[in-house]
């Protein structure tokens, strides 16, 4: 379950990030430095932008 919610909350930043809307809690600051896109793209590679 946590799994899932982590999972979540990263792709939710990354959107965010691709719409340039910066982050408001240390929460989001923390999944931006965490879980960057190259860092997403690597564990989900269908969702790089060399697949689109």
């Amino acid at each position: 379950m946590i799994n899932m919610i982590l999972t979540y909350t990263a792709l939710g930043r990354m959107a965010l990030r691709q719409k340039n809307i910066p982050a408001k809690t240390f929460i989001g600051e923390w999944m931006d430095k965490t879980y960057n896109d190259d860092y997403l793209y690597k564990k989900f590679p269908v969702m790089s932008p060399e697949n689109k």
